[in-house]
């Protein structure tokens, strides 16, 4: 290759490469503004239109400093690397878009032209807001899961003892078969901790828990029974033996 064709290769690659440049940019999935020396927008991605709800027509031409009007700290990152020639970046800050307060992660970095000065600046805004909604998810997952430790936790701890008083109960109903009155009085206990049992187990239901269970009475176990009829005995109550 000639001197001549050199420079034709070179000349056409130098024609190619801001139309390469600006296809890569407007493909980038991050939000990018580019400035001129001035720190006027020169061009702005599709990401970045999406990103502050504007078109490119309301986006080039227009100052830094007007685009970000609700966001000082992008502003400066601007006229800081536009100053100083170096990179900036920031972690999370707040960028205003319309009404919206969208958590983003924001880096400047200088262009230089061919004399080597600051021809202008590259802003990247990268969009967390679907990091932070998982962020929220996996921490309210978490809560839930605390949570439902403990409701489970609670609703053994409340079952124990609604057992035992429905044992109680039933040991003194057959006791008091003779008495219309005892009777009644234990069928309401009964009853009572029945509905009870029924509310702990709706609402272990509610949080995902026992999903299967039925509201019912709590179960008096053999190992119940015997704790009631030692309980009554030590009480001095003499406790009738139970079938089964």
């Amino acid at each position: 290759m000639n001197w001549g064709q050199r420079s034709s290769a070179a000349d056409a690659r130098n024609e190619a490469t801001p139309y390469l440049v600006e296809d890569v940019v407007a493909s980038l999935a991050d939000a990018i503004i580019l400035t001129d020396s001035a720190g006027r927008v020169n061009m702005a991605n599709q990401a970045a239109q999406q990103l502050l709800r504007l078109s490119e027509a309301q986006l080039v031409g227009r100052d830094v400093a007007d685009v970000f009007a609700r966001s000082p700290q992008l502003q400066r990152m601007v006229e800081r690397t536009r100053e100083h020639g170096n990179n900036q970046s920031s972690g999370e800050e707040k960028l205003f878009a319309g009404h919206v307060e969208i958590p983003v992660r924001v880096s400047c970095s200088p262009i230089h032209g061919r004399g080597g000065g600051v021809s202008g600046t590259a802003l990247v805004i990268q969009d967390l807001s679907y990091q932070r909604k998982l962020e929220d998810e996996a921490r309210r997952n978490e809560t839930l899961a605390l949570l439902g430790s403990l409701v489970a936790g609670l609703a053994h701890e409340i079952k124990n003892p609604l057992g035992g008083i429905r044992g109680s109960a039933q040991l003194l109903e057959r006791r008091s078969h003779d008495d219309p009155d005892a009777r009644a009085y234990t069928d309401v206990i009964v009853r009572e901790v029945d509905r009870l049992a029924a509310l702990v187990v709706l609402h272990q239901v509610g949080h995902g828990f026992d999903a299967g269970a039925a509201p019912s009475g709590p179960e008096v176990e053999d190992d119940d029974l015997a704790l009631v009829v030692a309980e009554l005995e030590r009480l001095g109550v003499e406790a009738v033996e139970t079938e089964g």
